[in-house]
């Protein structure tokens, strides 16, 4: 990674840590550039205004999102409904974490939606048509594109839910709710789902 591309993560990165511990309204250049260590001049270089800052964090989003989903369709079965599941598994088992290398759970997602919904609803736009994209994708995967659609709903439903702490689940149910989701996603179940329809 270049100095420029380092010095832009780290912008970011504080961005997020900022919208997570002390909410979107906190995101300014300056909070931002004493958050990452910067002059307010070094974080002008990289990004001219707070809303490219929100936009930075919404693209990078989409990129990190789109490299869970190209590991799952990598490692993923050639049934029909593999790009349903692999958006089930990249939605639900979470998000790259850049410092470690592993998976996170999504906190990066959180801190870009809410600082582009208090901010910014403009930058929301390149998601919005990445999500069209992601569903017209499942619906040409196989499956019935109800199903397809039902299943992606789920996905953002549980997603939403534990990040917003509403009705939490045991580990144990939320695992057993995440085998159901991808049991739907399952070419199987698809098959049965077309012969009850012309029964």
């Amino acid at each position: 990674m270049t100095s420029s591309a380092h010095t832009r993560d780290l912008i970011l990165d504080s961005a997020e840590a900022l919208v997570l511990r002390d909410g979107a309204a906190s995101l300014t250049l300056e909070r931002v550039a004493r958050e990452a260590g910067l002059s307010k001049g070094g974080v002008l270089y990289h990004f001219a205004s707070k809303a490219q800052i929100v936009q930075g964090l919404v693209e990078r989003l989409i990129r990190h999102f789109e490299a869970d989903l190209g590991q799952y369709l990598r490692k993923t079965d050639t049934r029909p409904g593999r790009r349903t599941r692999a958006f089930v598994r990249a939605s639900l088992e979470g998000s790259w974490d850049r410092k470690t290398g592993v998976r996170s759970h999504g906190l990066e997602i959180f801190a870009a939606l809410m600082a582009a919904l208090a901010t910014a609803p403009e930058s929301l736009v390149p998601l919005q048509q990445r999500y069209a994209r992601w569903q017209r994708e499942m619906e040409r995967d196989g499956l019935e594109p109800a199903r397809a659609t039902v299943v992606r709903l789920a996905c953002d439903g549980l997603w939403f839910s534990e990040l917003l702490g509403f009705g939490s689940l045991s580990p144990r149910r939320r695992a057993t709710v995440v085998q159901e989701i991808l049991r739907l996603a399952s070419q199987d179940e698809a098959g049965v789902s077309r012969k009850a329809g012309r029964a």
